[in-house]
């Protein structure tokens, strides 16, 4: 419907994007992320016909749009900027009315236009209200009631969420989407929050240093090793445990370059979960750290990975394999201490238990968490609670929280 074809644009014949092209149909939601200074907010602006394009051409349909009446593509592609004034003097109702500028209509239609798109916006009680006495939301809401007054195909939104809380920043994307899938609107939005780029987009369009790099659906396209390039950091990519969507979390620092190599090392046993909570600030602590067994797939092993860590690993689903013991027992060997972090034990895993013996029979310290609540975590009909207190008898400490963990790592109190 609306489309870039290798279009070039800038600013004072300073090139901002280069041999960018990109596309938004009817009825589906396009986010556009990346960087700052990516060129986001330039391309919203050139296929909304406010720049011109260096070289290359922006397409409504067939037509190229620079051959469109400025009135007739006002129909056809709304245009929601990041800011507005705040001190114009109009009401609500009057700035949802500019919206049908463009329509030769009566003022029947207008009306009627304009109630519905207010009543869309959920913002009809605010019709009266001065625009300049509005909530940094509900000015948002009543721009993108005037985009939908002027009843387009296609809406353009740079930024619609900036500077909004959580709360606003979902309503206005769910309103979005919910127009593009009842409506059959198109819409293009760029949007800084990776996160709700994925839950709300049907496509997404990742830009850096002026080109679009990959564009597809969210679970394509929001990938650590793409998102740490573009955006220079380390990330963490999850899926959301309702809806599938990707999830991102950044990472503070560079691990793999800032974790000195003769940093000690601390060995984590764990699974299900269960240590990835220690395992950054373990790092951040300025240990070295290494896991295992854990088998492929488990959430631990996905997070060590996403972080180049050394993990001694296990088939899916398998019980742990005197091979991924042995893996295990020499990246103990290196270490100057092993964590149990509080994994429920059964028949597949109680086998771990028994590198602890061995790392205390070295004299390596060994610290359990949450090493009191055993039995709330024995699936092997009461084996792991008495090997459990075998390794308590045996010299293993306990810790109550992360704090007296990194507590008892510092002082190394456990030796």
């Amino acid at each position: 419907m609306l489309r870039a074809e290798e279009v070039s644009a800038g600013y004072d014949d300073k090139p901002v994007l280069r041999s960018v092209s990109v596309s938004v149909d009817q009825g589906e939601f396009v986010a556009l992320i990346g960087p700052n200074g990516s060129g986001k907010s330039t391309l919203i602006k050139l296929l909304a016909r406010a720049l011109k394009p260096i070289t290359g051409k922006v397409r409504f349909g067939d037509q190229a749009i620079d051959d469109i009446l400025p009135k007739r593509f006002a129909t056809q592609v709304a245009y929601v900027p990041q800011l507005l004034p705040n001190d114009l003097g109009f009401t609500v109702r009057e700035m949802v009315a500019m919206g049908r500028y463009p329509h030769n209509a009566t003022a029947t239609e207008n009306a009627h236009a304009v109630s519905r798109a207010l009543q869309e916006a959920g913002i009809e009680a605010l019709g009266d209200r001065p625009f300049s006495q509005l909530s940094g939301g509900e000015r948002q809401l009543t721009i993108l009631a005037r985009a939908l007054a002027q009843q387009a195909q296609i809406l353009l939104l740079d930024e619609p969420t900036a500077s909004l809380d959580l709360r606003r920043q979902s309503e206005i994307l769910s309103k979005v989407r919910r127009w593009t899938r009842e409506q059959g609107i198109g819409a293009l939005a760029a949007i800084h929050d990776l996160n709700l780029a994925s839950e709300f987009a049907d496509r997404i369009a990742l830009m850096n240093q002026g080109q679009i790099v990959e564009t597809g659906e969210p679970e394509s396209v929001l990938t650590e090793s793409r998102l740490a390039q573009a955006y220079g950091g380390s990330v963490l990519v999850r899926a959301h445990p309702i809806t599938a969507r990707p999830l991102v979390y950044p990472l503070a620092g560079q691990w793999r370059a800032e974790i000195d190599p003769g940093a000690p090392r601390v060995h984590l046993i764990c699974g299900g979960g269960t240590g990835s909570r220690y395992i950054y600030p373990l790092l951040e602590a300025g240990y070295q750290v290494t896991l295992g067994p854990l088998n492929q797939m488990d959430t631990d092993e996905e997070a060590a990975r996403s972080l180049g860590l050394e993990v001694a690993t296990e088939t899916p689903f398998e019980p742990y394999s005197d091979k991924a013991l042995e893996r295990a027992a020499e990246l103990i060997q290196k270490a100057i201490a092993v964590v149990v972090a509080p994994v429920p034990f059964g028949s597949g895993n109680l086998s771990a238990l028994s590198l602890v013996f061995s790392a205390l029979e070295q004299g390596k310290p060994c610290i359990a968490i949450d090493g009191d609540q055993i039995e709330e975590r024995d699936f092997s009909q009461g084996k792991a609670a008495e090997t459990w207190r075998r390794l308590l008898s045996g010299g293993m400490k306990t810790a109550h929280n992360l704090s007296e963990l990194l507590g008892l790592l510092g002082t190394r109190s456990v030796q």
